[in-house]
């Protein structure tokens, strides 16, 4: 809201503009539940300093069940109101101890979930603290920093590099806030807090919870789900039932003071004339906000009553929105995911020296005349121990193998550029050039770089560099081996003597494992 005056005439002139959006359709379903006036000099950023954000889902009762059916759970109806206040500790349980058990096993399936990930190795998940108007902000903790690429959105996947900071999040705790009745059916309040969440976050860890909790998916998932080698499909939840229940500003609530504490007022005075001193950043100009929220949290819970399809005679209706959707990861999207668990098992046992190859080695037939020169230039260099170390930032995505990666530039396009391993192998370097030409799909331009890997088995990663000057790279395989396919984004292609064209750097990819002596070509043309 912008304005030329200020003070009580903007607050006039705000209030009103507040009353005349409440009065309109979207009311229903939001609602402005507080308001402070910052002064001009303030320094808040109200997404860049928040610290804690709550989320919260609502989750039937009888999706924790053993049979996924409906319970008989033992609630009573006296605390359904309270239940949707701030800080309710909830509808209680009684009668039957069936609801209570179901509820106690849930806690017992979050503890050990949090468990595990505190057993993993978190120092890769530590990010740089960003420093923001003066201050290093560091969010809630740099304790239980994991990265969570897995369970972003699969659109945002170029951005999801595991390497990437960007992926980093405190995840700080999950827990059932409090139990509701909703159209004569029990919900279970679920809360989860951190510093910060990536898209489709928090509806990916309710799926992935559910799962494991079912047994659809092994007891370690989480952990897997958050290594920085791996890339695997998550669930993901029905989205009308998470809602941002609040945010906080810690940091910045400590130089300026609680911008929506209310208990402010038990520290302030009237002066000699009768004025009330304020805090210096904000001026609050009243309002019931704790009636306002409960208000807004019965809308709310309407709204979700209506999507869901809850409240008609008798609960929930036969063939709800979120039974479909258990159905649906039970048959189907959970078994999927443990074949993607399978591949990753295999890469474990690779990294390991355990793996067995399933298929043998191909013939000994001639290579494809077009790669033979260059697959004898490359095995040279191995037969002569000539074969270059790798860089150290090229080791950070090479996972296991008894080989190595290194690159050169194309003299012919790059003829200035003093460059280490052109200058060493200028017959390798010319050969594998004149093959990009040979194999290269119609109306490609020449790359200006190449890479050249020998038995590397590359661990999920983008490349680096905007890709402004091409954005695909070309990439082929050749030797003896078998198995050694690239995977791009979950896709997984056979390169042997096969030439691909991928977009490097804004998809994942990654090397499955192999038996044989592999060695690859990546053409490509940084920024």
């Amino acid at each position: 809201f912008a304005a030329d005056v200020a003070g009580e005439a903007l607050m006039s002139k705000l209030a009103a503009a507040i009353h005349a959006y409440q009065e309109s359709d979207a009311a229903a379903q939001s609602s402005i539940l507080d308001v402070r006036m910052l002064t001009r000099r303030s320094s808040l950023h109200a997404e860049a300093l928040c610290t804690r954000r709550v989320y919260s889902y609502l989750l039937p009762l009888w999706a924790v069940n053993e049979k996924c059916e409906p319970v008989e759970s033992g609630i009573i109806d006296d605390g359904y109101e309270e239940a949707l206040g701030l800080g309710s500790s909830g509808v209680k349980f009684r009668g039957s101890s069936l609801g209570r058990d179901l509820l106690a096993k849930l806690k017992t399936t979050v503890k050990n979930i949090m468990q595990s990930l505190e057993d993993q190795d978190t120092r890769e998940g530590q990010a740089s603290p960003m420093f923001y108007s003066g201050h290093w902000m560091y969010g809630s903790s740099q304790r239980g920093r994991y990265r969570w690429h897995n369970f972003a959105a699969p659109e945002l996947s170029g951005s999801l590099s595991p390497k990437k900071d960007l992926v980093v999040c405190a995840f700080d705790r999950i827990n059932h806030a409090s139990t509701i009745l909703m159209g004569g059916e029990t919900w279970l309040l679920i809360n989860m807090s951190g510093d910060t969440f990536l898209t489709q976050q928090c509806r990916r860890i309710i799926a992935s919870l559910l799962a494991v909790h079912h047994g659809w998916l092994p007891a370690d998932f989480f952990r897997t789900a958050v290594r920085s080698d791996v890339v695997v499909r998550t669930p993901i939840a029905p989205g009308h039932l998470l809602y941002l229940d609040h945010c906080q500003y810690h940091t910045w609530n400590r130089l300026h003071g609680g911008l929506f504490d209310r208990t402010w007022k038990d520290r302030v005075h009237e002066n000699s004339s009768g004025l009330v001193t304020k805090l210096p950043e904000f001026q609050d100009f009243g309002g019931d906000a704790e009636g306002s929220t409960i208000a807004w949290r019965k809308r709310l819970q309407t709204h979700i009553e209506l999507a869901e399809g809850v409240g008609g005679s008798g609960g929930r209706s036969d063939g709800a929105g979120f039974a479909e959707w258990m159905r649906e990861m039970r048959l189907s999207v959970c078994p999927e995911i443990r074949t993607d668990l399978e591949v990753i098992a295999s890469l474990d046992a690779f990294a390991e020296g355990r793996w067995v190859a399933p298929m043998a080695l191909p013939s000994a037939a001639p290579c494809p005349e077009a790669y033979r020169k260059v697959l004898q230039l490359l095995q040279g260099l191995v037969d002569g121990g000539r074969w270059p170390p790798t860089s150290p930032a090229r080791s950070q995505v090479v996972r296991a193998g008894d080989g190595g990666t290194f690159s050169a530039v194309n003299p012919l396009l790059l003829s200035g550029t003093k460059n280490r391993r052109a200058a060493e192998f200028p017959e390798l370097t010319a050969a594998v050039f004149e093959l990009e030409m040979a194999i290269a799909p119609q109306g490609r331009s020449p790359s200006t770089f190449a890479a050249f890997n020998h038995n590397a088995l590359f661990s999920p990663h983008t490349d680096s560099g905007a890709g402004l000057g091409q954005s695909s790279s070309l990439i082929v395989g050749l030797g003896d081996y078998c198995g050694g396919e690239l995977v791009v984004e979950g896709t997984s292609s056979d390169i042997r003597y096969r030439p691909l064209e991928f977009d490097g750097w804004r998809q994942r990819h990654w090397t499955l494992p192999f038996a044989g002596t592999r060695f690859s070509l990546v053409w490509f043309s940084p920024a």
